[in-house]
């Protein structure tokens, strides 16, 4: 899709990347959210909502905090939050992904991984298909479920 790659890239032009006037660019936001020890702090730091990264929001910043920390981040997927959230794994919410479904979210990865001798990445993607078990998919609609 030309128009979806010509936004791509003007989100990673040099000005962007490198930051001018002043600002951190994106590889300064990367770097500083890659070595906080907070999980919160380092998608916020990422996240446009959160003063970061030109058009990222929480999926795609985690994205990258998974790509480089695997071991330690995996992909914020509001499928995936839906499944925890009907499983009582997480508080209930609105069906997107917001920044502060994060800590949540990545805490019950982190919890269930070890459990089923999986990685962070494996979890996540067990939890977006399970979206799609109808008992998951109207977890808020209990009348459907009889």
């Amino acid at each position: 899709m030309p128009h979806r790659k010509a936004l791509a890239l003007r989100g990673i032009s040099p000005e962007r990347w490198d930051g001018r006037d002043g600002t951190p660019g994106a590889a300064d936001l990367i770097r500083k959210a890659l070595t906080t020890s907070d999980d919160h702090e380092a998608l916020a730091t990422m996240a446009n909502s959160g003063g970061g990264i030109y058009r990222l929001g929480p999926a795609m910043s985690s994205v990258i905090l998974a790509a480089c920390r695997p071991d330690r981040f995996t992909v914020a997927d509001s499928r995936a939050l839906s499944t925890l959230r009907a499983l009582g794994r997480t508080p209930p919410g609105p069906p997107g992904f917001r920044i502060n479904d994060w800590p949540p979210y990545l805490d019950a990865c982190q919890i269930l991984a070890p459990q089923g001798g999986l990685s962070l990445r494996q979890v996540d993607r067990a939890l977006w298909a399970g979206a799609s078990d109808p008992r998951i998919a109207h977890a808020d609609r209990p009348d459907l479920l009889r």
